[in-house]
């Protein structure tokens, strides 16, 4: 149950995102596997700005798994600027792929 609620916040915070540079239409996937947790989304967003796809990187914060339980709890409370440092601090791996104005963002979180 407790990896179902991360998996929530997971995908509601990387949807504040994009809510944030201005999508209407997402589409998101959530593949819930024996072992791992992969969260996939993409949206047609039009021009996203160097600063957006720089906030980006801090998906690829390294997981801190000594904090995860306290700050998971954290996630999706914050109604100011989604915080992308958390969700990195949760997950193991980020892919981000922006082209044609189509900006796809998948990852990855062991269980």
């Amino acid at each position: 149950m407790r990896d179902s609620q991360k998996t929530i916040k997971l995908v509601n915070e990387l949807m504040g995102f994009y809510f944030k540079t201005g999508a209407k239409e997402m589409d998101v996937n959530v593949k819930d596997g024996e072992r791992e947790v992969i969260i996939s989304i993409q949206a047609q967003i039009g021009d996203v700005g160097p600063d957006q796809l720089e906030k980006l990187d801090d998906l690829n914060t390294p997981r801190e798994a000594q904090v995860e339980e306290y700050y998971w709890e954290l996630a999706g409370e914050n109604n100011q600027y989604q915080e992308l440092t958390l969700v990195g601090m949760m997950i193991d791996k980020a892919e981000i792929d922006y082209k044609d104005e189509k900006l796809e963002i998948t990852v990855f979180r062991k269980k």
